[in-house]
């Protein structure tokens, strides 16, 4: 896998990486300059609390790097912060993540920086140069709030002045707010405090994973209370230029699910599993239980690739994009078999190639969506008739039954 020939690029086999493959994180890759996170938020899904120590020493930023970056294409995105805050505290005097940064722009990469941290404004003049999206995060206007859920960060002014002083700049900017807290987060108030150069983004809390669920936040909110006032609330704030509400985290799987997540599953149920589960919401769980943190995925109809290298790992779900597409949309197996070759042989042999791994065993699953095209699936515009959208996704696991790379395959004519 990426991460075994990665590691095998380390000077000091002890040292963490700087990158690490983590497409579930939005970048497909994450760039962690340290290795913690001193920030405190109690609602981190991460697990990367803990005292921020620089994972190198700065004379050692633009080499490693450098070097680690030549197992990465130049179209993948780099998400700066993804993991870990890439300006905490210490980065004022430490000064890595500016080294890390001005070693991307010097070889043209694409970059999302995401961070709470003031910092940032001390990097201005080296950002206006990149390819990069700054994401500031703050979930809420009330500062008594703030100081009960992420202590050791600046309040909420100052915050909003680094966005809109970084979209001043003519950086393009984006408020995060995620997450989206019942009762805490006004949605008004934050999207009238940021100027209209920057743009608005909000996803719900995750009150599921256990770093969380044992929070004051954990304990106030079930996933599903969460889950239907964030709907509510994006309901009522309806639609506005430059606000995103992305979709909620449907992870509780309803009463009676039997889906099976112990060792022995096959491949063949796994893969049917993942596609029927958008029937009932239990999608999230079905690839919590079997997808690896180092998936690869691949579009090959192109639509979701925006045009960045097909062997980066950048990836859209269009599962997720044909429900969103399409009203009362429901998923139908038509076959799941195993197969002899991926259906990109490239591909797969850019991912095999000098890690010892094999190809493992290939589940190709056949399906349609039925439902009503209301909303644009991709770049294909709706037509708001009955469709049945045809669809071929395959799926490679490796020995224990993990998802390490998919590759899907919408049929657009059928839309």
């Amino acid at each position: 896998m990426v991460t075994r020939r990665l590691a095998a690029t380390l000077v000091d086999a002890s040292r963490q990486p700087l990158l690490r493959y983590a497409p579930l994180c939005g970048g497909p890759w994450a760039l962690s300059t340290y290795d913690a996170c001193d920030l405190r938020c109690s609602y981190c899904v991460t697990y990367a609390q803990g005292p921020s120590t620089p994972r190198c020493e700065p004379e050692q930023v633009a080499q490693l790097l450098r070097h680690e970056l030549e197992h990465v294409p130049l179209g993948a995105t780099i998400g700066v912060g993804a993991l870990v805050d890439a300006y905490p505290h210490a980065e004022a005097e430490v000064g890595i993540t500016r080294l890390a940064v001005a070693e991307l722009v010097a070889q043209g990469r694409r970059m999302v920086i995401v961070t709470k941290g003031l910092t940032i404004t001390r990097d201005i003049e080296l950002l206006q140069s990149a390819d990069v999206t700054v994401a500031v995060s703050l979930c809420s206007l009330d500062d008594a709030e703030l100081q009960k859920i992420e202590p050791h960060v600046a309040g909420s002014a100052e915050r909003i002045a680094v966005a809109n002083r970084l979209a001043a700049a003519g950086i393009d900017t984006q408020l995060n707010v995620q997450p989206w807290i019942p009762g805490i987060t006004d949605a008004d108030a934050l999207v009238a405090a940021v100027d209209p150069g920057v743009r608005v983004s909000f996803g719900p809390l995750n009150v599921q994973v256990p770093s969380v669920s044992t929070s004051r936040l954990g304990r106030g909110f079930t996933q599903a209370e969460v889950n239907a006032a964030y709907v509510a609330e994006a309901e009522r704030v309806g639609n506005r230029p430059g606000v995103v509400w992305t979709m909620p985290i449907w992870v509780e799987p309803p009463a009676g699910d039997g889906w099976d997540l112990s060792p022995d599953r096959t491949n063949l149920e796994t893969a049917r599993r993942i596609v029927t589960g958008m029937n009932d919401n239990s999608f999230a769980l079905a690839m919590l239980g079997v997808l690896s943190a180092h998936v690869i995925g691949h579009d090959l109809s192109g639509i979701s690739l925006d045009g960045r290298d097909r062997a980066s790992g950048y990836f859209g779900d269009l599962l997720g994009a044909a429900k969103l597409a399409l009203d009362d949309p429901r998923f139908e197996v038509l076959s799941v078999q195993t197969v002899a070759s991926p259906p990109d042989a490239d591909l797969a042999a850019i991912r095999s190639q000098g890690d010892g791994s094999s190809i493992g065993e290939l589940v190709e699953t056949n399906l349609v969506v039925h439902g009503s095209f209301v909303r644009p699936f991709a770049t294909v515009p709706p037509t708001g008739r009955e469709v049945e959208l045809a669809m071929r996704i395959t799926y490679r696991c490796d020995d224990d039954g993990m998802v390490v790379e998919m590759w899907q395959e919408p049929d657009l004519t059928s839309v």
